[in-house]
């Protein structure tokens, strides 16, 4: 091999090494073909993550590059606590840390809050803390019953009852530790509105929880096998339905949210379908119900123009069970 084509080759190989790190790090990795664009690749694009170029050995790693790399998970998020609800923080080590702060010249600064809004404070602490542990219930409802989809609750039906009653079951546990300026009676509700909204939550997970059943019960005839032991379970599911809106439709601080409409407009949904289904399904008063939610959704129509979408569906699919029922 004479000289020029020795270069020729090593121009080559250059060439090659060179297009095959310019595919992005994730294509490199999957092995699949990179278009090369810039800032992200086609398959980046599609894929809807982030496109890196370069290489990062023997280099520090950017801020925002860390998320993508394969590292040890933090576990902020397990919430493995001890218990629910860790100790708060000390108002009194606060104020002397920064009592002992050369740099504070404001004399008549008061870094110790009064015992009103010490109390107030501690009570926002204890109803986020009480939101973490709920959220933490409804990921694993999510996960466990609604990640698989509604064909594996036709299909395994007993695992789904299974579960269903189990969450419910945790629900239970997690009310019985709320601090008290947070706990709610069954039967007369929150009086106080951080302890609403939670009641308000927790009943839209009960019915969650058992909305598979419902589910179930709606799309199986009365003679299949397991049709007696899913009725009560669907049956809860439309109490906490029916519940739901009686707690909603009140006048409340809580009441112009989109949680609101949204949970009263399901609500009634379900109940109707329920109706549409007919016997065994049954809930009590359900006209009464049914016409108190599209009520409220047409007077607050002003507050939330979007529930104009919702309430001709329900006042439509009302109509056709009433005449069902005629």
């Amino acid at each position: 091999m004479n000289f020029w084509e020795e270069e020729v080759t090593q121009v080559r190989r250059a060439k090659r090494f060179k297009r095959g790190h310019t595919a992005c790090r994730r294509c490199r990795s999957k092995k699949t073909k990179c278009d090369n664009r810039r800032p992200s690749c086609g398959v980046c694009v599609e894929n809807h993550v982030q496109c890196v170029y370069g290489e990062l050995d023997g280099q520090q790693i950017p801020q925002d590059l860390r998320e993508e790399l394969d590292l040890p998970p933090a576990g902020i998020t397990s919430l493995h606590f001890p218990r629910e609800f860790p100790s708060l923080p000390s108002w009194t080590s606060f104020h002397s840390s920064v009592n002992d702060d050369s740099s504070n010249t404001n004399s008549n600064w008061q870094i110790l809050p009064s015992s009103v809004i010490q109390q107030q404070e501690e009570h926002s602490w204890y109803y986020y803390l009480a939101c973490i542990a709920l959220r933490k219930k409804a990921d694993s409802i999510n996960d466990l019953l609604y990640e698989p989809g509604e064909h594996v609750w036709l299909a395994n039906v007993e695992h789904v009852m299974a579960q269903a009653i189990l969450q419910e079951h945790e629900l239970d546990q997690w009310r019985t530790i709320l601090p008290k300026t947070l706990e709610f009676d069954a039967d007369d509700g929150a009086p106080e509105d951080l302890a609403f909204i939670l009641e308000c939550r927790q009943l839209q997970w009960r019915q969650i929880s058992y909305r598979p059943l419902l589910y179930y019960a709606l799309h199986k005839p009365d003679t299949d096998p397991y049709f007696d032991r899913v009725l009560p379970l669907a049956q809860k599911c439309l109490q906490y339905c029916a519940l739901t809106i009686k707690r909603l439709t009140r006048p409340h601080y809580y009441e112009a949210t989109w949680f609101s409409y949204r949970a009263i407009s399901t609500a009634t949904l379900l109940i109707l379908a329920a109706q549409l289904r007919g016997p065994p399904l049954y809930v009590h008063n359900w006209q009464a119900l049914v016409s108190l939610s599209l009520r409220v959704l047409a007077a607050r129509t002003a507050r939330a123009a979007y529930i104009d979408q919702a309430r001709p569906v329900l006042e439509t699919l009302l109509k056709h069970v009433t005449k069902d029922h005629e």
